[in-house]
């Protein structure tokens, strides 16, 4: 059963991105991240901690708020069937392409505060990463 929801949810969510002009850059990419299966956690809010790791979870092409340690290891996870990137502005982080349904992941910077991110392939994409 929930593997129908979550194939009804990814094809829903495949004509969302009609009009953005980064269209030609949903083409496979040579450098992207390995991708496995989204887990089913429902929760969009997580905090990395010290050596562990926290989840940013990109839903509706929305980025969800993340908090993690300096030098933590944050992962991300795609619930939309498009491909996306977290990417930092200021290029302090990149978790790289991350398939449609698929995880990626990145290291926090080690310098605390707001990093704000984006999406290289959906250039309306933005939010922000907390390193405290």
């Amino acid at each position: 059963m929930l593997a129908v929801a979550l194939a009804t949810a990814r094809a829903l969510a495949g004509g969302a991105c009609g009009g953005d002009d980064d269209d030609e850059n949903d083409a496979a990419n040579p450098e992207t991240t390995e991708t496995t299966e989204a887990s089913d956690s429902s929760s969009t809010d997580s905090t990395a901690e010290e050596g562990g790791e926290g989840t940013l979870v990109v839903s509706d092409f929305t980025f969800s708020e993340v908090t993690g340690a300096p030098g933590a290891t944050v992962q991300v996870r795609n619930d939309d069937a498009a491909p996306h990137t977290v990417t930092a502005d200021d290029d302090a982080f990149d978790s790289g392409e991350v398939a449609g349904g698929g995880t990626g992941e990145f290291t926090a910077p080690s310098e605390p505060g707001s990093y704000p991110i984006h999406c290289e392939i959906h250039s309306s994409m933005s939010g922000t990463v907390t390193v405290s």
